[in-house]
């Protein structure tokens, strides 16, 4: 099972429902902030970017990991 696969089932996201950013408008962003993303949160923002449900809960677990990376607690994700 694909990552995709699993967020869709996870957020009950229908295969059709399209809620991530074009690749202009990721090429745009990589411009205006001088990057270039990583594969794997590129990927991401290409498929559920613009779904802020989703996006709340990825930044949850983003600052549960870093706080417990700073409290140097081991991390499992």
């Amino acid at each position: 099972m694909d990552l995709e696969y699993r967020i869709r089932k996870l957020f009950n996201l229908p295969e059709a429902f399209q809620c991530g950013y074009s690749e202009n408008e990721m090429e745009q962003a990589e411009k205006k902030l001088s990057v270039k993303f990583l594969q794997t949160p590129r990927n991401y923002y290409l498929l559920f970017g613009k779904n802020r449900r989703l996006d709340r809960v990825v930044k949850k677990l983003q600052l549960l990991y870093n706080n417990r990376l700073k409290n140097n607690k081991k991390c499992r994700l």
